[in-house]
C-alpha cells in the first residue's frame, strides 16, 4: 500500500511540476494585490487577475475599473490605476552576466514606478514609454498618467 501510494505522489508531482514550469517558465512578476476587474491578455487568452498571479513578457494588462500592484523579481513596484493599458515588453535582470532591461509601454492610465535593484544597479536599462514620450528613469519614483 505504501509502495503504491509512494508511486502515485511521485507521478502526480512529475506530471504537476512539468504542467506548472512550462507554464511559469520566463516568469518576470507576479500581482501582489488587485481590486476591481483586472485583466492579463497572454498570447491569445484572457486571464481575470488575482493576488499571485504571474506576468510574462508581452503580457498585456488592463484595467478597466480596477487597479494592481506588480512587483518584479528585481523588486520594482509597478501600481496600476483604473482604466489603464499596459504591455510589458522586454524584462531583464540577470546580475551574474551583467545583463539588465526593464521596457513597458504604457498607452493610457496611470502607473506609479519604484524601482528595484535593476534600477538602482543599471538605472539606463530602465524604459517607460507613452504613445507620445519615452521615459528614461534616472531616480527611484515616478508617475505617468496618460490620456
Amino acid at each position: 500500500m505504501k509502495y503504491c501510494l509512494c508511486v502515485f505522489l511521485l507521478a502526480s508531482l512529475a506530471l504537476g511540476s512539468n504542467g506548472y514550469s512550462s507554464e511559469t517558465k520566463g516568469q518576470i512578476a507576479h500581482f501582489k494585490n488587485t481590486s476591481g476587474y483586472v485583466e492579463i491578455h497572454r498570447a491569445k487568452n484572457v486571464i481575470i487577475a488575482i493576488p499571485g498571479d504571474y506576468l510574462l513578457q508581452a503580457d498585456k494588462i488592463i484595467t478597466k475599473d480596477g487597479s494592481a500592484g506588480i512587483i518584479f523579481l528585481d523588486g520594482t513596484l509597478i501600481s496600476v490605476g483604473p482604466d489603464s493599458v499596459m504591455d510589458l515588453g522586454e524584462y531583464v535582470f540577470e546580475p551574474n552576466d551583467d545583463q539588465y532591461a526593464f521596457n513597458l509601454f504604457l498607452q493610457k492610465g496611470t502607473v506609479t514606478y519604484t524601482s528595484g535593484r535593476l534600477g538602482k544597479i543599471k538605472p539606463d536599462a530602465v524604459n517607460l514609454k507613452t504613445p507620445r514620450a519615452t521615459v528614461g528613469i534616472r531616480g527611484t519614483k515616478l508617475i505617468l498618467d496618460v490620456e
